[in-house]
C-alpha cells in the first residue's frame, strides 16, 4: 500500500514568491528579502531530475496559480517535475484515493483531524524526526505547528 506525506509549513511559506503567470516571480538570488542562501543548500542537497511527483491538496481557481507558482522554485530547485491537483472536495478524494491505494505522493491537509483519522488507519508516512526541530527553530508558532501536525498511527 502507497502511503502519503503530509506538506504544508514550507509550502505556504513559499506561496509569497511566485507570481500569477506561472514562472520565478524573483530568480534565485535577485531579491535580497528572501534567504537564498537556504534555496542554494537545499538545491545542493536534492537532486531529483527525471522525477515526477504528485502533489495534491484543497486549492482551486486562483489558489492553485499560487500554489503552482511556488511549486516552480522546488522544481527549479530539484529537477523534479511536480503535477499538482487541486479539488474543493479534497476532504472526499483523499479518502477515497488512499484506500484505494492510489493517492498522491504528497497531500495538504486543511484538516488536523482528517489527517490524523487517516494516520490512525495507517495511511500516512512520518517525516524525519529533524522536521519537528526545523519547524521549531524557524516559525513563531512552530510547536503549535509540530502539535497538529503530529499523530498517532497504526
Amino acid at each position: 500500500m502507497r502511503r502519503i506525506l503530509m506538506l504544508g509549513v514550507a509550502a505556504s511559506a513559499m506561496i509569497g514568491l511566485a507570481s500569477a503567470d506561472n514562472h520565478l516571480k524573483f530568480k534565485p538570488g535577485e531579491d535580497s528579502r528572501f534567504n537564498w542562501a537556504s534555496y542554494d543548500a537545499f538545491a545542493g542537497q536534492y537532486d531529483l531530475s527525471g522525477q515526477t511527483m504528485t502533489l495534491f491538496g484543497p486549492w482551486t481557481g486562483a489558489d492553485t496559480e499560487l500554489v503552482e507558482n511556488m511549486v516552480a522554485y522546488f522544481e527549479a530547485a530539484t529537477g523534479a517535475d511536480v503535477q499538482f491537483t487541486g479539488s474543493d472536495s479534497f476532504e472526499q478524494q483523499i479518502v477515497i484515493d488512499t484506500q484505494a491505494g492510489s493517492p498522491a505522493n504528497i497531500a495538504i491537509f486543511p484538516q488536523p483531524g482528517l489527517a490524523a483519522d487517516l494516520a490512525s488507519k495507517g495511511f500516512l508516512s512520518p517525516l524525519p524526526a529533524e522536521t519537528k526541530d526545523w519547524v521549531i527553530d524557524n516559525y513563531a508558532a512552530g510547536q503549535s505547528w509540530v502539535d497538529l501536525g503530529t499523530f498517532k498511527s497504526m
